[in-house]
C-alpha cells in the first residue's frame, strides 16, 4: 500500500521545487501526535527513511498532509509561495445514515451535476469516511496570491451547487487534507480511505484560470430572501423560553469536528416542525455566539438554503435521529477537557456512560423527552390526512396472524425479492411456484392458495417459458389463472394489471422494468411509490428477481444481501429477500442427466416467519426433454475442489484401481471441467487425509485399512506409510 501513497504523493507534487517540502500532521484520539516534513526531492526519489515515516502513520491514525509545498519546514500560510493544485472538502454530514453507499451516491450526484454545467472534472477523488475530497492538477505552478483567487472562485462556483456540503473556509492555502489510503479513525470504528477517481493528466493553468475567474455569481437581493423565508408552512412561532431551551441544550454539543452535522440535524428539526425562518435564524445565531462559532456567516447562509429548498428536501433532512446519531457519536470520542467548560448536559452524560450506566437507546430517549418538552415532535411532511392510532386503540385492535400464499414463505399483500448468481434457477424457482399457486398445488413442501397469478418476463421470452414448463409439465397443465406478459410497454402493463385483479405479480427481472440505472435511488423510488405501491395496495403480492453481482465462495447472510446488484433502497422496500445458491451439480453424460442442489436462503425477513433456510433439487434429463423438481435438505456450500474431491471418492468406491488420465475421463464424464493443476491438489489431499490410496505403479484406488496394512504394513489407519512424493 505505500508505494501506491507515494505514487498519488508524487503526482500531487509532480512539477513542485524539489527543495520544497511537504507537511505531515498526525493525530490520535486527544489530538496531535507529531508534525513533521519531507521534502519533494526525498518523495520523489522515495528515501526509505522518509517512506517509513510515512507508513508507519498510515493506520491507526488521522494522518493529514499540506497541499500546497512549503518553502522551509513551516506549516503558515506565509511558508506557501507557489502551488500546482486546488481543492475541495464534500462534506456529506447531511446525510441520513452517512454510510458509505449513501457518501457515494452524494459523490455521483455531484459529478453529474459538473458534468450537467461543463465543469471540468476533478483529477483525483479521495472518499475520506464521511465525505470526499476533490483535487484538480494545473500544468505549472501559480503564485500564492493568484492560487488563492483561483481557489476562492473554485469553492464559490461549486457551493452555489451544494451549499450544505462544500465549505467555503477550506480556502486556506496551508489547508492539510487526509493522506491517501490512511484511515479515519474519529469514529467508533476506523474507515479506511479510499481513491474514488484518478487521472493524471493536468488541466492547462490558463484554463481553469479562464473558466473560473470569469464567472460571477448572482447576488441576492434582501427583499428577494425575505420574500422566501415567509410564505409557506414555515409559520409556526416558539416561545422565548423555548428557544432558550434548545439553545442551552445544542449549545452543550456545538464541538469543532461535530458542529457541521449538527447543525444539518438542527435545522432538519426546525423545518420538519414548520419553525419560522426568522425564529430558526434566532437559535442558530445564538448558538453560534454562545460557542464563539466563528463560522456563523457560513451556518446562516446555510439555513436560507435549507428553507428555500424544504419543499425538494422534505423527509431527506434530519431531525431528531440525527441529533442523537451525533450525541452518541460524541459520546464515544475522545472530547478535550477545555472544550467540556460550561456544558453541563454533556457532562452528565459522559458521566454516566464512563460509569457503563448509558446506552443507545438512552440517547433517543433524551432527545425525545426533550423535544416532547418542548412540542417539537411534528412532521409538517407527513400527510396530514393519515389516520394514527392511540396506545389504547393499537391494544384494542384484533391480531390476526400472517396470511399466506405459500405457507411460511410468501407473505399475502407482501414484496419480495429473489436474487441469486447466474445459473441459480431463480426463475425456473420463481415461474414454477407461481403455477404451484394458479393450481392452489402444493409447491415442494409448501402449501399454497390458488390465485390469479401474471408472470411478467422482460429476460427469456415465450420460446423459453414454454419449453420450460414442458420439461417440467408436460401437456398435463390447464389452468387460466395462469397469466403470462412479456414486457414490451409500461402502459399496456398498468392497463393489464388495472383490468384484471391478480393475487401475485412476479416480475423476471426487475432491472428490466426501471426507467433508468439500478444504482440510482430515485429511479428506484419512483419505480416503488409509482407503480409497486399502487400495485400492493391493490391487495398483489409481488416477487421480483434480480442478479447478484459476482462473488464466489460461502457467504454469511449480510454478504448476501450486499450482493443484490444496485441501490441499498432495494433491499430497504422489501419485506423478504431471498437468495438462491447452487450448491452442488453433478451430470451423468451417459443417462444425459444433469442434477442441481440448490440452496434456498432467507435473508431479510421484515415479518418474521419461522421458515429455516432449504434446498430443492432440479433434475433435467435431455434425452427424455424432462425435469423436475423435489424438496431438499439445506446442503452446505462445496467449492469447485470440494465437490471433485467427492466425485473421486465415488468413482473409486467401486475397488478398481485407476490412472490419474482414467480419473480425469470419468470426471469429465460427469460434468466437472477439469484444470490439471486442481486435479493434482485434489488427489494428493485425498491421499493426504487417508481417503485414497495411491500405489507405486501410479494408480489409485479407495483406502480400505486391511489392504493397506497387507501391502504397506501398519498405518494406524490414517494412510499417511502409502503417501509418495509429489
Amino acid at each position: 500500500m505505500i508505494d501506491n501513497v507515494i505514487s498519488y504523493l508524487k503526482k500531487f507534487f509532480e512539477i513542485s521545487d524539489p527543495k520544497s517540502y511537504v507537511e505531515f500532521r498526525v493525530f490520535g484520539k486527544k489530538g496531535i501526535i507529531k508534525n513533521f516534513f519531507v521534502q519533494v526531492e526525498d518523495i520523489h526519489n522515495e528515501d526509505i527513511f522518509s517512506k517509513k515515516d510515512i507508513e508507519s502513520f498510515l493506520k491507526g491514525y488521522n494522518f493529514y498532509f499540506g497541499i500546497l509545498p512549503r518553502v522551509g519546514k513551516k506549516g503558515t500560510s506565509n511558508a506557501v509561495k507557489s502551488g500546482s493544485t486546488l481543492w475541495i472538502d464534500f462534506d456529506c454530514h447531511d446525510l441520513q445514515g452517512i454510510d458509505k453507499n449513501e457518501v457515494r451516491k452524494k459523490y455521483e450526484e455531484f459529478i453529474k451535476k459538473l458534468k450537467e454545467s461543463f465543469f471540468p472534472t476533478p483529477n483525483f477523488v479521495l472518499f475520506s469516511g464521511k465525505g470526499f475530497q476533490c483535487y484538480w492538477f494545473l500544468d505549472k505552478n501559480i503564485e500564492a496570491e493568484k492560487l488563492e483567487k483561483l481557489e476562492e472562485a473554485l469553492l464559490d462556483r461549486l457551493h452555489e451547487f451544494f451549499p450544505q456540503n462544500i465549505d467555503k473556509q477550506v480556502k486556506d492555502l496551508a489547508r492539510i487534507m487526509r493522506v491517501p489510503l490512511s484511515q479515519n479513525i474519529k469514529y467508533e470504528f476506523p474507515i479506511d480511505t479510499e481513491v474514488w477517481f484518478y487521472n493524471g493528466i493536468r488541466f492547462p493553468a490558463k484554463f481553469m484560470e479562464d473558466f473560473l475567474l470569469k464567472f460571477k455569481p448572482e447576488e441576492k437581493k434582501p427583499e428577494e430572501v425575505e420574500k422566501l423565508i415567509e410564505t409557506g408552512k414555515l409559520e409556526r412561532k416558539l416561545k422565548k423560553y423555548q428557544r432558550d431551551r434548545i439553545v442551552e441544550v445544542i449549545s452543550n454539543f456545538w464541538l469543532p469536528g461535530f458542529r457541521n452535522a449538527m447543525e444539518m440535524s438542527l435545522v432538519g428539526l426546525l423545518i420538519k416542525n414548520g419553525i419560522s425562518y426568522p425564529h430558526a435564524e434566532d437559535i442558530v445565531k445564538r448558538i453560534c455566539l454562545k460557542t464563539h462559532d466563528e463560522e456563523v456567516k457560513q451556518r446562516l447562509k446555510n439555513l436560507e438554503y435549507h428553507y428555500k429548498h424544504r419543499v425538494e428536501l422534505g423527509e431527506k433532512l434530519k431531525g431528531s435521529k440525527g441529533i442523537a446519531d451525533i450525541i452518541w457519536e460524541i459520546l464515544n470520542s475522545e472530547i478535550p477537557e477545555e472544550l467540556l467548560k460550561d456544558k453541563p448536559e454533556l457532562q452528565k452524560l459522559i458521566s454516566l456512560k464512563n460509569k457503563g450506566g448509558l446506552i443507545r437507546d438512552d440517547i433517543d430517549d433524551y432527545v425525545s423527552n426533550l423535544l416532547r418538552s418542548l412540542g417539537l415532535t411534528r412532521n409538517i411532511f407527513k400527510d396530514e390526512g393519515i389516520k394514527t392510532y392511540s396506545l389504547t386503540e393499537l391494544l384494542q385492535m384484533s391480531r390476526e396472524d400472517v396470511d399466506y400464499i405459500v405457507d411460511k414463505l410468501i407473505p399475502k399483500k407482501s414484496l419480495v425479492i429473489i436474487g441469486g448468481r447466474p445459473e441459480s434457477f431463480k426463475s425456473i424457482f420463481s415461474l414454477l411456484l407461481g403455477v404451484s399457486c394458479a393450481l392452489g398445488e402444493k409447491f415442494l413442501k409448501f402449501q399454497t392458495k390458488k390465485s390469479r397469478v401474471l408472470y411478467v418476463d422482460a429476460e427469456n421470452g415465450e420460446n423459453i417459458i414454454s419449453q420450460r414448463l414442458a420439461y417440467f409439465y408436460g401437456d398435463n397443465i390447464k389452468t387460466e389463472d395462469f397469466q403470462y406478459y412479456y414486457f414490451e410497454d409500461f402502459n399496456l402493463l398498468k392497463t393489464l394489471i388495472t383490468r384484471e385483479k391478480f393475487d401475485l405479480v412476479i416480475f423476471d427481472s426487475f432491472r428490466r422494468f426501471l426507467k433508468g440505472s439500478e444504482v440510482e435511488s430515485d429511479v428506484i423510488n419512483k419505480f416503488y411509490q409509482g407503480f409497486l405501491k399502487p400495485l400492493r395496495d391493490a391487495g398483489a403480492t409481488i416477487i421480483l428477481i434480480h442478479h447478484f453481482r459476482k462473488k464466489k465462495g460461502d457467504l454469511t447472510d449480510e454478504e448476501l444481501l450486499e450482493l443484490f446488484r444496485g441501490s441499498s433502497d432495494i433491499i430497504a422496500m422489501v419485506d423478504m429477500a431471498y437468495a438462491l445458491e447452487k450448491a452442488e451439480e453433478v451430470s451423468d453424460v451417459d443417462e444425459g442427466i444433469t442434477r442441481y442442489i440448490i440452496n434456498f436462503r432467507k435473508v431479510k425477513n421484515r415479518l418474521g416467519i419461522p421458515i429455516n433456510d432449504f434446498g430443492f433439487l432440479i433434475e433435467k434429463n435431455d434425452k427424455l426433454k424432462r425435469s423436475k423438481i423435489e424438496f431438499a435438505e439445506f446442503k452446505v456450500y462445496l467449492t469447485l475442489e470440494d465437490r471433485m474431491k467427492e466425485a473421486v471418492v465415488d468413482i473409486l468406491s467401486s475397488g478398481n484401481e485407476m490412472t490419474r488420465s482414467e480419473i480425469k475421463a470419468q470426471l469429465i464424464k460427469r460434468g466437472f471441467e477439469v484444470n490439471d493443476r486442481v486435479l493434482t491438489n485434489v488427489l494428493k489431499s485425498l491421499v493426504l487425509v487417508g481417503r485414497i490410496v495411491k500405489l507405486k505403479r501410479g494408480v489409485y484406488r479407495i483406502y480400505a485399512k486391511d489392504l493397506l496394512n497387507k501391502f504397506f504394513g501398519d498405518v494406524n489407519g490414517n494412510g499417511n506409510d502409502a503417501v509418495e512424493e509429489y
